[in-house]
């Protein structure tokens, strides 16, 4: 890696980090603020599982901007300090200066993919398993013992519910 890739790296790193911080903070921050009137009497350490359960599913929305934003806080401070001005007089194209940006976004696309193919989804069936049966305590076991008519001569009784395993039974 050559040192002007090196020093464009270290330029975008900081700006990826607070950025993806500051939206992961925002959207989390809305996940709570919607939920949380049902949440009165829940002690903290489960609403804070429940939030870090959702920081994956989070993390894919988050990244693309934290990518945009990364971009632009950086190329937008070196073209204030006329540092791409300096680059390209010295015979060094845009693209050549771009590449950091490139293997970066590279790098969290793939985290992006790998967290949404394989750790969000079963972070979401945890997220929503955790909210319904431990917080609100809405769960499917209020449906045991009763019939629940789901129309189109469909009906559902349950004779038991496992929130630990969320198995139906009966």
């Amino acid at each position: 890696m050559s040192r002007l890739s090196r020093y464009v790296t270290a330029e975008l790193v900081p700006p990826l980090l607070a950025g993806t911080l500051l939206f992961t903070a925002i959207l989390s921050f809305g996940y709570f603020f919607v939920s949380s009137q049902w949440l009165s009497g829940v002690p903290l350490g489960l609403i804070a599982r429940w939030i870090g359960l959702q920081v994956p599913d989070t993390l894919v929305k988050v990244f693309p901007m934290a990518i945009v934003l990364m971009t632009v806080v950086a190329f937008g401070r070196m073209s204030t300090e006329r540092e791409l001005i300096a680059v390209q007089s010295g015979g060094i194209g845009l693209g050549r200066i771009a590449r950091p940006v490139a293997v970066l976004a590279g790098l969290v696309t793939l985290l992006s993919l790998w967290l949404s193919l394989w750790v969000a989804p079963r972070s979401n069936v945890e997220t929503r398993g955790l909210y319904w049966d431990a917080l609100t305590g809405a769960g499917l076991s209020q449906l045991v013992g009763k019939t629940v008519d789901l129309g189109g001569n469909l009906t559902l009784a349950l004779q038991g519910y496992d929130p630990k395993t969320r198995e139906l039974r009966g």
